[in-house]
């Protein structure tokens, strides 16, 4: 990402575990819960194409992408459910959901985020987070991240996006470029408030460079994708 803010001020209104294997950081995602309480977690298909569910594990409640912290927690992931229909070539469907090994107690630091009850509206303000190089090519933080920016209009990314499906996808950016997420931020919240309400929109899925000029993120479209994710959790 470019242009970030430091989230240690505002960590607990939602939360991004940190996907991980080996115990090194390789993704992001968000806590969710189904209508009878269950987490789930949701990240990017192709953040967990080709892999075993014992590999990976989430973190939780952490600030810190290296350091350990007091509060957060680690649990296995017992089980991946990829979109059937995902495609790694063109990333269409870029969506998977992780079941956990065992739950995790919510706090301040640790909280679901609510499911995208709408579609987007164009130049709607979203928010995304994530612990991905700060620059293109270049270094990882070890703070979570994040950086404000419009969703744009379905034309709009056609137009500017070679591979842009609005079927599955949505895009999110500032046509100067500036901002944007980067790689390490796959897999990780776009998300909006409504009503006071942070609700997931998007999911960090693939873009050209990081926050180029006229080429603004793709991200899954949480709302369009929510029927098959819905059939999973519930």
């Amino acid at each position: 990402m470019n242009f970030l803010r430091d989230l240690s001020n505002i960590i607990g209104r939602y939360t991004s575990g940190s996907l991980r294997r080996s115990n090194s950081h390789i993704c992001g995602g968000s806590l969710v819960k189904s209508q009878s309480g269950t987490q789930y977690y949701i990240t990017a298909a192709h953040c967990v194409y080709g892999g075993n569910a014992n590999s990976y594990s989430v973190k939780f409640g952490s600030h810190f992408r290296t350091t350990s912290e007091s509060g957060s927690v680690t649990r296995s992931v017992s089980k991946i459910t990829m979109h059937p229909n995902y495609n790694a070539q063109n990333l269409r469907n870029d969506i998977a959901v992780l079941t956990l090994s065992s739950q995790v107690t919510e706090s301040d630091r640790i909280k679901p985020i609510c499911w995208a009850s709408r579609g987007y509206t164009n130049n709607e303000e979203a928010i995304v987070i994530g612990w991905g190089t700060l620059t293109e090519g270049g270094s990882s933080p070890n703070n979570l991240q994040e950086v404000s920016k419009p969703i744009l209009s379905t034309s709009s990314c056609s137009s500017l996006v070679s591979g842009f499906d609005s079927n599955t996808m949505l895009c999110s950016g500032l046509i100067n470029g500036g901002k944007d997420a980067c790689q390490g931020d796959s897999g990780g919240p776009l998300f909006t408030s409504r009503g006071g309400i942070y609700e997931l929109t998007g999911v960090v899925s693939w873009g050209y460079g990081c926050a180029r000029p006229n080429n603004p993120g793709v991200y899954a479209d949480t709302y369009k994708l929510g029927s098959w994710v819905d059939s999973i959790i519930n």
